[in-house]
C-alpha cells in the first residue's frame, strides 16, 4: 500500500500535526510542536514527517529536534513515531525516514524512543511489543545523547475505579487523605488560567518553578524562553496550567498538558508556608479531580524527580510504568560522535556549556 510521505517546517502542518495527536490516544507532548519549539533557544531546530491517506488525511508521522553547532549534529525523536491504530505496519516507512534523513542531514548521529509496554494500565497509549519486527537491524537499543528529554513511561494514576473524587479519596492512605482535605481547606481557593490568560499571568505562575529551583539548587529552563510556547499551548486548550491562592498571593502552581482522554503534569513550584498550607498537594488532587469528573481513565503525574518527589508522587496511588526497551540510536560518523563523547566527558558537570557548544 502506498501513502504520500513528505518532510516539512510549515506552520500550517505543524498545526494539523497538533490536531491529529490530541485525536490520537498515542499522542504526547513530547510530539506537540509547540512543545519542541522551546528548543529553539538552544539553537536547534524542529521538523515534521507525515503519513497521509488517499483524502490528504494524516496516518501518522513523527516530529524531529535537529540539534546542529559546527559539525556536530544529531537527529532526535523524543517520543514516536506515532501512527493510527491498525495502521502499525506504516511505522517501518517512519524508521526508513529517520535512518534515511539523518544521513541526509550529515548528522552524526540519530534516536529515536518508541512507547512500548504490555502493561494493561496504560495499553491504549502505547503500542506492543510486535512492532519491534520494524525497527531496522541498522538501529540498537540505548540511547548516547541525553540533552533532550525522551519518552521512558508512564507514571499512572488510575481512575477508571472510581465513580467520583471522594471514592478515589477513600483509597488512599489516611495521613494523605488528611492532607488533601487541609490542602482544599486552608488555601482560598484554586483556579485554572483561561485561554484568554496574559503573558504576565502565565509568568506570576512560573515563577514559583523559578523559586523552587533557586531553593532546591536545579536548574529551570527560562520563562523568556519557555513562555512564548507556554502561552500558545494555553490558548489551543492543550496546556492546562492552575494556580493556588492562599491570602491572596500564588502559592503554588502546576502546568499540565492535555492528551487525548488524560493529562500529564509537565512541572510546577510550591512556596515554603508556615503554617503549611500543603498547596502542592491540592495541584495534583484538582487534576485528579477534574480528571474524574470529566470521565478520564487516569492521569500521568509524570516519571523522574528526586527520591522525595517520587515519594510524594506515589502518594497520590501512582504506579511508575517504565516502557520496555524504548530507545534506539545509531552513529552516522564515529569520528565526529568520539569527539562529542570526550567533550561530553569532561563537561559533564556543566550541562549548560555542553548546551552552548550545541547552539
Amino acid at each position: 500500500m502506498n501513502f504520500n510521505n513528505f518532510f516539512t517546517t510549515d506552520k500550517e502542518w505543524f498545526n494539523k500535526w497538533d490536531d491529529f495527536l490530541s485525536h490520537e490516544s498515542r499522542g504526547t507532548h513530547l510530539q506537540n510542536s509547540n512543545w519542541l519549539n522551546t528548543y529553539n533557544a538552544y539553537g536547534f531546530k524542529i521538523e515534521l514527517f507525515v503519513i497521509l491517506d488517499e483524502e490528504e488525511q494524516i496516518l501518522g508521522g513523527f516530529m524531529a529536534v535537529v540539534a546542529k553547532k559546527s559539525f556536530f549534529k544529531f537527529y532526535i525523536i523524543p517520543q514516536g513515531p506515532i501512527v493510527k491504530k491498525t495502521y502499525e505496519f506504516s511505522l517501518e516507512i517512519c524508521f526508513k525516514q529517520i535512518y534515511n534523513r539523518s544521513i541526509k542531514l550529515k548528522c552524526c548521529y540519530v534516536q529515536f524512543s518508541i512507547p512500548i509496554s504490555d502493561s494493561t494500565l496504560i495499553t491504549d497509549f502505547v503500542y506492543k511489543n510486535s512492532v519491534k519486527q520494524y525497527i531496522p537491524k541498522l538501529f540498537k537499543k540505548g540511547k548516547k545523547f541525553r540533552y533532550i528529554y525522551t519518552g521512558y513511561g508512564i507514571n499512572w494514576v488510575d481512575l477508571r475505579k472510581f465513580d467520583d473524587f471522594s471514592s478515589y479519596l477513600g483509597s488512599l492512605k489516611s495521613q494523605v487523605r488528611r492532607n488533601i482535605k487541609l490542602a482544599f481547606k486552608r488555601n482560598e481557593h484554586y483556579e485554572y488560567l483561561s485561554n484568554n490568560s496574559t503573558f504576565e499571568e502565565l509568568k506570576a505562575a512560573y515563577d514559583l518553578v523559578t523559586l523552587n529551583g533557586e531553593q532546591f539548587n536545579y536548574s529551570t529552563r527560562s520563562f523568556k524562553d519557555l513562555g512564548p510556547d507556554l502561552l500558545i499551548l494555553l490558548k489551543k486548550d492543550l496546556g492546562v496550567f492552575q494556580k493556588v491562592i492562599s491570602n491572596s498571593n500564588i502559592v503554588s502552581s502546576g502546568f499540565s498538558f492535555q492528551n487525548y482522554n488524560y493529562l500529564t503534569y509537565l512541572f510546577g513550584g510550591t512556596k515554603r508556608m508556615s503554617p503549611d498550607t500543603k498547596a502542592g498537594y491540592l495541584v495534583h488532587a484538582s487534576n485528579i479531580k477534574n480528571s474524574i469528573e470529566k470521565g478520564m481513565p487516569g492521569y500521568n503525574i509524570s516519571m523522574g524527580g528526586s527520591e522525595g518527589v517520587r515519594d510524594f508522587k506515589l502518594k497520590f496511588g501512582s504506579q511508575e510504568i517504565y516502557f520496555e526497551e524504548p530507545h534506539y540510536y545509531c552513529i552516522h560518523n564515529r569520528f565526529l560522535f568520539k569527539i562529542f563523547g570526550v567533550l561530553e566527558k569532561q563537561l559533564k558537570k556543566h550541562k549548560n556549556l555542553i548546551s552552548k557548544l550545541l547552539k
